[in-house]
């Protein structure tokens, strides 16, 4: 389609090639996790740059762009969230309640991004099984924080590993330079704890 595009390709239990498809628009789109639905079908977020082919609704900078495919790798729904910033997610889950969960970074603070801390924050979107906004927040201080990976826990809540700079905002108990940030979110995304770890 342009620049860096999706490329997802489909392999056969033996290694075959099924199917493959490339999405995207003239700039840069980069997936960087996927998952396979319940119903089978693939849910695909990455980044987005672009302002066409098919991709809509930019906010601008880059985009979390979320696309879900069917089963033989049509578009059955994409998303485009963030703000004139750059907004980049890095791991994806399905949600006890058939939602999804996208945790990443954001250097937005306009858009779809509310209660920004400054610099690059832990950006958590909830979707609905639709792909329609459930909620999303925004976690951590004045420096970079940037969430590398999300679990649901048996509690219905999310538990975020990632890294932090920061030393205000949401952290409390820094080490040093770069910390293990870790928080633990309720199932609604209220914050129910954080820790640092580190030296």
């Amino acid at each position: 389609k342009g620049d860096y595009d999706y490329w997802v390709v489909k392999l056969k239990e033996d290694g075959e090639l099924d199917w493959q498809k490339s999405f995207g628009g003239s700039g840069r789109d980069e997936a960087k996790s996927i998952i396979q639905t319940l119903d089978g079908s693939f849910l695909i977020a990455g980044k987005s740059s672009s302002f066409d082919g098919d991709i809509t609704n930019s906010k601008g900078g880059t985009d979390y762009w979320i696309v879900k495919l069917k089963k033989g790798g049509e578009i059955d729904w994409k998303k485009s969230l963030g703000g004139s910033g750059r907004d980049d997610p890095t791991s994806i889950i399905s949600t006890f309640d058939g939602g999804y969960l996208i945790a990443g970074k954001s250097y937005s603070n306009d858009g779809d991004i509310s209660n920004p801390k400054g610099f690059d924050d832990y950006w958590i979107v909830k979707l609905k099984e639709d792909g329609e906004l459930d909620w999303q927040k925004s976690f951590g201080g004045s420096n970079n924080d940037i969430a590398n990976a999300i679990t649901q826990t048996f509690d219905g809540g999310y538990i975020i590993a990632g890294e932090s700079e920061s030393s205000d905002g949401d952290i409390t108990n820094t080490k040093g330079d770069y910390d293990y940030w870790v928080v633990k979110l309720k199932e609604d995304g209220e914050l129910d704890w954080q820790k640092s770890f580190g030296g």
